[in-house]
């Protein structure tokens, strides 16, 4: 019954019960609040591995909001509490593939995805770069299989980057499933590895992969990432207003104590964080970013509420 529940069903009404929490545990200092966002955090990591950054989030606002003090005891083991968050999900997810599949190892399929940008800006010379024979004979797989079908970034003149970049969201399914994730899965599996075994190999693959071939083409990859992100704002205005409202709360906040400040900072940095995130690991599509459409209108909200404060002040 899990596995038809969709992880977005999960992950929203988490998500919003992360965001009441971490308004409480910043605005109102809230006590409870912190064993409530440590709860939400873990689970929607596991949910969704997107969020494991948000308390690094949380953390780098909590310094804001305490800048003179941040160093007491009190407040330093708070700010520990929060960094450590991330390395409690991983370690539950590792845990679980312990008890589940015998293999202490995280949920595969991280750099799978990432590599997959990775992949359609390479070039077949690039597999001199790699060490290992295994990958060596994944990347000839993939590339051959994804260069007949031409979805590698040189396999067609496009006009712009804004182009290249649909070309690869269209497709990005196709690299990823049908390249890395069976051809490689059924590369380790022909090793006599299991199926876990198999995948986790492949994850590894990926990971070495990804680093060289960036390297390798890092003009085309960061232009491809920047498109990735811009489309995901789908304006370069809104992009622009998200990252100018979080740079000046940020300076406003090292000058001032201001609780709509902190909101604007905060949510802000969500929407940033995970635009980002998402853009590295994969494509802009709706499911990975909507969680953030809503925070648009309330930081215009703050803002307003905080140029009402200076005015009356």
């Amino acid at each position: 019954m899990a596995n038809n529940i969709s992880s977005e069903g999960l992950s929203y009404p988490l998500y919003l019960f992360f965001l009441s929490f971490s308004l409480d545990f910043i605005i109102l200092n809230t006590k409870k609040s912190l064993i409530y966002i440590i709860i939400c955090s873990i689970f929607l990591a596991l949910t969704r591995g997107q969020f494991l950054i948000l308390p690094f989030v949380l953390a780098i606002l909590y310094i804001f909001k305490y800048k003179r003090t941040v160093f007491n005891r009190f407040h330093l083991t708070r700010f520990i509490l929060l960094l450590i968050i991330p390395f409690i999900s991983i370690l539950v997810d590792k845990s679980y593939h312990k008890i589940k599949d015998g293999l202490f190892i995280s949920t595969p399929f991280t750099y799978i995805n990432a590599a997959a940008s990775a992949l359609y800006i390479s070039k077949a010379e690039d597999v001199n770069s790699l060490e290992n024979e295994d990958y060596k004979h994944i990347f000839n797989d993939c590339y051959s299989f994804i260069s007949k079908n031409k979805w590698l970034l040189s396999s067609e003149e496009r006009m712009s980057n804004a182009e290249d970049y649909k070309h690869f969201h269209r497709n990005l399914g196709k690299i990823c499933n049908l390249t890395l994730h069976e051809q490689g899965t059924a590369y380790f599996l022909n090793k006599n590895n299991t199926i876990v075994e198999a995948r986790y190999y492949t994850e590894q693959a990926a990971k070495a992969m990804f680093p060289i071939l960036v390297k390798n083409n890092f003009k085309e990859w960061i232009c491809l990432f920047y498109s990735n992100l811009i489309y995901g704002f789908k304006l370069p205005i809104l992009f622009i207003f998200v990252l100018f409202a979080m740079l000046f709360s940020a300076f406003k906040a090292i000058k001032v104590s201001n609780k709509n400040v902190y909101i604007i900072l905060f949510l802000s940095a969500l929407i940033l964080s995970n635009a980002l995130v998402v853009a590295f690991a994969s494509h802009s599509i709706m499911r990975y970013l909507f969680y953030n459409y809503s925070l648009f209108f309330l930081i215009l909200v703050s803002i307003f509420k905080y140029i009402n404060h200076v005015r009356e002040n």
